[in-house]
């Protein structure tokens, strides 16, 4: 890996490099671990990465991805809650639709099918209380 870099003129922090593999959960009780090392540095490795605002965990369940969404809609939405009496309806769907329903639609389309049923009720439920908001 070293020598791809300096061929191509490309650097690595390697305080803030992290490895990380993916995997079904069958390949991890066989071999749970990579070790890799840059220049004789280990680099450190991490049963999950946030990329690009998404949490991807070692088996891609995205279950880590559905809970990041119904804690930032829930924390959105007390929030809210607090100064309903100071809001219109009309003021109330904007705010919803701008700090809360952004996050639902966010790569959405990429981890939802891969959720168990019941974290896909959990976002049901969360989804259905700013709806209500």
């Amino acid at each position: 890996m070293s020598s791809w870099l300096v061929e191509n003129k490309l650097s690595l922090h390697l305080g803030k490099t992290e490895s990380f593999v993916f995997g079904s959960k069958h390949k991890f009780k066989s071999n749970p671990s990579l070790n890799v090392s840059c220049n004789g540095i280990d680099i450190q490795s991490t049963s999950s990465v946030k990329y690009l605002g998404a949490t991807l965990d070692q088996n891609l369940s995205c279950e880590n991805m559905a809970c990041s969404v119904i804690n930032k809609a829930n924390a959105r939405l007390k929030s809210l809650y607090r100064k309903r009496h100071f809001l219109t309806e009309h003021t109330k769907k904007l705010l919803v639709s701008a700090l809360i329903q952004c996050h639902f639609n966010y790569t959405c389309s990429v981890w939802y099918n891969g959720l168990t049923k019941h974290w896909k009720s959990k976002l049901q439920v969360t989804q259905n209380k700013h709806v209500c908001a």
